[in-house]
């Protein structure tokens, strides 16, 4: 757990690479001896095996005596293992100990870090452990062993020095040469304070490019704060055994001219070089036979020096030069190598996921360094997440904000990145101005700029990421851009790391957010030139919404969709730039593409934005019947969107009473398809039937007045629905057999402010759900695979929610338990991803009903937390006691009966007398025979035979079924019996199909049938 000491072990295999090239053959079997020797070594001791490192391993003991041991045994069988054509493996090894962060069997902080420094410090059959390990275990250690003080070192990570101490092991060889740490060659390099994290696969690539022959110019390229030095300094003291005359940084901060570049360069060298005449000819001579590598740091706004240092190199055939800069120097020789932002991760991750991001984990470990009880937790995963995301994953940025972490918590810290040019400075007094805030940072990076690429550069922070050809189209109708040369000016803002390129199908540009929110700050200290790009980019992104409109209801349809998706943010940003101006006929324009899209998606929440934006503008101008009945269909669309997020809540009552008020005050409902769909789902989910059945009859009569196929399938849907529940099955179900037959699945319709699931689906689960209730067992199976399946074509987020948690409601009700797992799981997935907290809640609820069945008891605590979740979003009030009646048979089934006859009981209060009660009567008498025996016989008959006209009076067969199973079987040896029995035959043999099902089984076995 974190915060626990333990003892991290590292080890590596001397010289495997030329091993490998040289016995490619036999080291596949001696590598194989080499890894059972270690295996064993660390189990035999106590440890675990963590991962293997190339080749080596990685364990953690929980004592340092336990990872000593583990060594000693491992050196002990390699020196007397007999090796055959590779000769003896020679292993080095290193030890360390500390707190660390542990994260799906892996292990990460600065103790890890270090170990993996100190073994690599060692040379082949040494091992090497820190001041830490010897302390404490100098006194215990055995007979045969000793520690052999070597002294203090800088190791490979740059962080500081470290007292290394010999494990001396009698029998094995104890001279090696001194350890491979800085003191090893020259340097300069900086001691840095905290240790490199992530950019492994960078580190390596970088590396592989150092070791290439006649690659000696190598230029690191990315904005500022992105952790170029960082990198350039790491791969060089990672390399600094093949420079063996050292490795120098040379700061170039305050160097303008080539002269200034090679007195730093002598300066960090201590050449002395001539006060006049070429210096270069000094370093010629001083550098002709030296091999060392020379770290140039910040070389961007040399504008004359890079082909100097290019003549430099010809002249010094061992020299090398690793460059970070903005920029790139665009001479002969060079070797590009762009530094990216860090990892981030994707959103609706995992802990696990999170913690993979490189920038998460940088984030992590400085926020332990400024609080040291800090952890990542479940809970604020996803703040930390998002917080990394805002800040680009740049490593300054990520610095300046953890340091915030002593005043702020992480919740507090993201609010707050709204402002974060301001909130991000505090930086350590010892690093330059320019990185002490990442407003100079960037602003360093700005002041570089000629006038027509910063120019181009306000331009270019309009836009939220773009295609060259709207950049080009945006410039083009702006004045002051008329003579702007947008091929030329990208592709210097790009070399010059302000403009990031990224390659799709076609090429994208975009800024990194810090950079973008300079940018708009410089553009709004020009107010003319704000207004003017505002306008030519909302104007041409209402464009592009306006000529994929007609598209929207095609074969073109997925089409227009990515590429409205494409262009989201661009599309936001012109939609709120016509807000601001009250363009109200633009925005019209604007919305059914957007709504269009956002319903698609399933972005329901930006759905909610839109409309309120619109009711906002409406409500500041003079009112009419025409606009009264506009915001009566905003207002039901709010509604609508809010319920399909959350369920049937405070806020969705709210929006419907606004949207009813409205109504009030034209003297009718608009005579609008959609308003009257969303009024009549509303009215049913408050329990308010009489309302419905209206609204209901009213949206049928439209449609058939308009003579719409679609708008009639979706009206008998409805109508269907409604007469089932109203005690008139067979009629809903023909209503709903209409709207099956009238369901096109391939056609594409756009209606403005059409939200929900797609009426055809729900048509489709409507029917299956009355089919079950009325005993066509088999039908109502074939109906719900076919909505499962059919959903899962439309690629409709929420229809596809709909439809998993109603074909689970189905499958129950047929008690196929075996079948809701999976659908519960695929629901979560989509509530997760849509953020949608009532399925959330419904997919934890069949999850947990799906283990439950399974034999599992674990799945009562994920049904109970599932159903916890559905209360606290507002649970509509017409499906609780459904819900109710679900986690009484979970209940059930772990073996608990008197909660699950409460639950019982709940239910029933909120539906006696209605057709919904037969299942709660039926299972209540099941519940208190199991619980009181035959005590309870009498209070269990009356309950049955209460479920059994209740049943018979709605029509609803197999409820009827079960009740009258019930009766029979306790009826059977009494007076009571063959009318019990005649009852339930004549019940049984009014079904058609679906015969294996358990009640019709059980049905027969108490008629004494053949089952």
């Amino acid at each position: 757990m974190s915060g626990e000491t333990l003892t991290y072990w590292f080890s590596d295999l001397e010289g495997s690479t030329r091993l490998w090239e040289e016995h490619p053959i036999g080291m596949q079997h001696a590598l194989a001896r080499h890894d059972e020797i270690l295996n064993e070594a660390v189990v035999e001791s106590g440890g675990r095996v963590v991962k293997s490192t190339g080749d080596g391993l990685m364990a953690v003991f929980d004592t340092p005596l336990g990872a000593i041991g583990a060594a000693v045994a491992a050196q002990d069988a390699l020196h007397t293992e007999t090796w055959t054509e590779t000769g003896p493996l020679r292993v080095r090894m290193g030890i360390h100990l500390g707190q660390s962060q542990p994260r799906a069997g892996d292990y990460y902080g600065t103790p890890v870090n270090r170990a993996a420094r100190i073994m690599s410090a060692a040379h082949g059959g040494q091992v090497l452990v820190s001041d830490a390990v010897a302390s404490a275990c100098r006194d215990n250690l055995p007979a045969r062993l000793g520690l052999e003080d070597l002294g203090m070192h800088r190791l490979k990570d740059l962080t500081g020095s470290e007292r290394l101490h010999q494990l001396l092991i009698a029998d094995l060889p104890s001279s090696f040469p001194p350890p491979s740490t800085l003191e090893l060659r020259p340097n300069n390099l900086p001691t840095q304070t905290s240790v490199f994290l992530g950019r492994e696969e960078e580190l390596s690539s970088l590396r592989t490019l150092l070791h290439t022959p006649d690659v000696r110019l190598i230029t690191l390229v990315g904005p500022g704060g992105t952790g170029k030095t960082r990198l350039a300094l790491e791969a060089a003291v990672r390399d600094l055994d093949r420079y063996e005359d050292g490795l120098f940084f040379v700061p170039l901060a305050e160097a303008r001219t080539s002269d200034d570049v090679f007195t730093a360069i002598g300066r960090e060298l201590n050449i002395d070089l001539p006060p006049e005449g070429s210096r270069i000819d000094g370093l010629r001579t001083a550098l002709a036979n030296r091999r060392v590598l020379l770290l140039l740091d910040n070389f961007e706004q040399i504008t004359d020096g890079a082909a100097d240092v290019v003549d430099l190199l010809s002249s010094c055939p061992h020299l090398t030069a690793l460059v970070t800069s903005r920029e790139a120097l665009r001479v002969r020789g060079e070797r590009l190598f762009p530094v990216a932002p860090l990892s981030i991760p994707a959103r609706s991750a995992t802990l696990e996921d999170v913690m993979a991001s490189e920038a998460v984990r940088l984030f992590v470990e400085r926020a332990v360094e400024v609080q040291p009880s800090f952890t990542i937790t479940d809970v604020n995963a996803a703040t930390i997440a998002e917080i990394c995301t805002r800040l680009d994953g740049l490593p300054l940025a990520i610095e300046l904000a953890t340091a915030r972490l002593r005043i702020f918590s992480p919740t507090d810290l993201l609010s707050r990145l709204e402002r974060r040019l301001d909130l991000l400075k505090g930086g350590a007094r010892d690093l330059p101005g320019r990185q002490q805030t990442i407003r100079a940072a960037i602003q360093w990076s700005f002041e570089l700029l000629d006038d027509h690429d910063r120019m181009l550069c306000l331009l270019v922070s309009a836009f939220a990421g773009a295609r060259f050809e709207d950049v080009e189209a945006v410039a083009l109708g702006i004045d002051a851009f008329a003579h702007t040369d947008v091929i030329d000016g990208l592709q210097s803002l790009v070399d010059k790391s302000l403009v990031r390129r990224i390659d799709d199908d076609s090429p994208w540009f975009a800024m990194l957010g810090t950079i973008r929110d300079y940018a708009q700050e410089q553009l709004s200290t020009d107010p003319d030139l704000a207004a003017a790009v505002r306008r030519a980019h909302a104007d041409h992104y209402c464009t592009m919404a306006r000529n994929l409109r007609p598209l929207l209801t095609g074969s073109d349809r997925e089409s227009a969709l990515i590429q409205l998706t494409r262009n989201i943010d661009n599309l936001l940003l012109a939609w709120r730039h016509l807000l601001e101006d009250g363009s109200l006929e633009s925005l019209y324009e604007f919305l059914d593409p957007l709504w269009a899209l956002h319903d698609a998606k399933g972005w329901y929440a930006g759905v909610i934005d839109l409309a309120r934006d619109l009711l906002g503008l409406l409500g500041t101008l003079p009112e009419t019947p025409e606009l009264v009945r506009e915001k009566v269909a905003l207002q039901t669309s709010v509604a609508r969107a809010l319920m399909t997020i959350s369920g049937y809540g405070a806020e969705v009552e709210a929006a419907f009473k606004e949207a009813l008020a409205l109504s009030d005050e034209t003297g009718h409902i608009p005579e609008r398809f959609p308003v009257l769909r969303s009024l009549t789902s509303l009215y049913t989910l408050s329990g308010d039937m009489r309302n419905a059945a209206h609204t209901s009859r009213e949206m049928l009569k439209l449609a058939l007045a308009h003579d719409d196929p679609a708008m009639e399938m979706e009206a008998s849907m409805v109508v269907g629905v409604h007469e089932a529940n109203s005690g008139a099955p067979e009629q809903g179900l023909a209503r709903l057999e209409r709207a099956v037959e009238l369901y096109d699945p391939t056609e594409r319709r756009h209606e403005r402010f059409r939200l929900g699931p797609n009426p055809g689906i729900q048509s489709l689960t409507s029917s299956a759900l009355v089919l079950a209730m009325l005993g066509h067992n088999d039908r109502a199976l074939l109906r719900a695979r076919r909505a499962e399946e059919e959903s899962a074509a439309l690629n409709h987020p929420a229809t596809r929610a709909y439809a998993l948690h109603h074909v689970a409601f189905v499958y129950s009700g047929l008690g196929r338990f075996d079948l809701i797992g999976d659908l519960g799981n695929e629901l979560l997935t989509v509530a997760i991803d849509h953020d949608y907290p009532i399925w959330r809640a419904v997919a934890m609820v069949w999850q947990g009903l799906a283990a439950l069945a399974a034999g599992d008891a674990g799945g009562l605590s994920r049904l109970e937390e599932g159903m916890t979740l559905y209360q606290g979003e507002s649970a509509p009030p017409v499906f609780w006691p459904m819900m109710l009646v679900l986690l009484a048979a979970g209940n059930a089934m772990a073996g608990r009966p008197d909660v699950a006859l409460a639950r019982v009981d709940d239910s029933l209060e909120l539906t006696a007398g209605t057709p919904n009660a037969t299942e709660a009567l039926v299972m209540r008498g099941d519940l208190l025979l199991g619980i009181h025996g035959v005590e309870a016989a009498d209070e269990a008959l009356e309950g049955w035979e209460t479920a059994l006209a209740i049943a018979q009076e709605a029509g609803f067969r197999p409820a009827a079924l079960k009740a009258a199973t019930r009766i029979a079987r306790m009826a059977i040896g009494t007076d009571r019996e063959a009318v019990a029995l005649q009852r339930l035959s004549s019940i049984h043999d009014g079904f058609t199909e679906g015969f294996d099902a358990p009640d019709l089984v059980a049905a027969r076995e108490v008629l004494g049938r053949p089952t």
